[in-house]
């Protein structure tokens, strides 16, 4: 569908993918938060990359909005909380599930040990896949 060097150029900035089925906290920053008096609200995650995440929402979120997100990995023996905060990549309505938001976030603020531990969640869920 893409050139191949469009194809590695997005392997090489998100790494590969792998779904998932998590629910993840998120507020959403940069936006008049009066509604919700400062809740988080949750989402669940379809997928997960090196770098970042997509989600489903229940509501739709601007590339120019921020959010700080908490998401709950366990697998096996590990079982951690990670904090991040994102950019929003895209956000459009699912083809899949109706009133919903398949929105893309690319981890801007996280911590070392969190991103290794992704890294390695991502590659133990392609080994298991294969």
């Amino acid at each position: 569908m893409f050139p191949n060097f469009i194809e590695d150029m997005y392997k090489e900035k998100f790494g590969t993918k792998v779904m998932v089925d998590y629910t993840v906290q998120y507020k959403v920053l940069n936006r008049d938060d009066s509604k919700w008096h400062g809740l988080a609200k949750t989402a669940k995650v379809l997928w997960l990359f090196r770098r970042g995440m997509t989600m489903l929402m229940k509501e739709e979120v601007r590339p120019d909005d921020g959010m700080l997100v908490e998401i709950h990995l366990v697998d096996g023996n590990n079982d951690i909380k990670i904090k991040a905060c994102c950019g929003i990549l895209n956000c459009e309505a699912s083809q899949e599930n109706n009133g919903l938001f398949e929105t893309d976030v690319e981890f801007l603020i996280l911590r070392d040990a969190d991103r290794d531990f992704i890294d390695e969640f991502i590659f133990e869920k392609n080994k298991i896949a294969i």
